[in-house]
């Protein structure tokens, strides 16, 4: 079962989370609140991360691609953050990444993680959250 669960990429959905999307998507004010969250918080993202000095690809998705270091996306897990590896998308390379917006905490402890490894790697630019 490990051999399996490791070949498994992290960011599988599970059938009842996939119910419960669909269900989701027949509440009008959820899917407004929603789409208002998405754009404020992806906008916020983009800038923040373009302060630590990241290249952002521009976006209307709830996801951001991004250009950085290599073996960025190891030093995220070992903070305990999932990034996706993008280098294997059609028309990218090695170095591209793509994170999922989350609530607000949870993007600030990234931003963190990513504005701490700037520094260690030289490449740091002035960054508050």
């Amino acid at each position: 079962m490990e051999k399996i669960r490791l070949a498994m990429p992290p960011w599988n959905v599970s059938v009842p989370a996939q119910y419960a999307g669909v269900a989701a998507m027949k509440e009008i004010e959820y899917l407004k609140e929603t789409k208002t969250f998405i754009y404020n918080e992806r906008e916020w993202m983009e800038d923040q991360l373009e302060k630590i000095g990241f290249e952002v690809i521009p976006s209307k998705t709830n996801f951001i691609l991004f250009r950085g270091p290599q073996g960025l996306q190891e030093v995220c897990m070992e903070k305990g953050i999932l990034i996706r590896d993008a280098g294997s998308f059609r028309g990218m390379r090695e170095g591209y990444y793509r994170i999922g917006l989350k609530k607000r905490k949870f993007n600030t402890q990234l931003l963190k993680v990513l504005h701490a490894y700037m520094v260690t790697e030289g490449t740091k630019k002035t960054w508050r959250e």
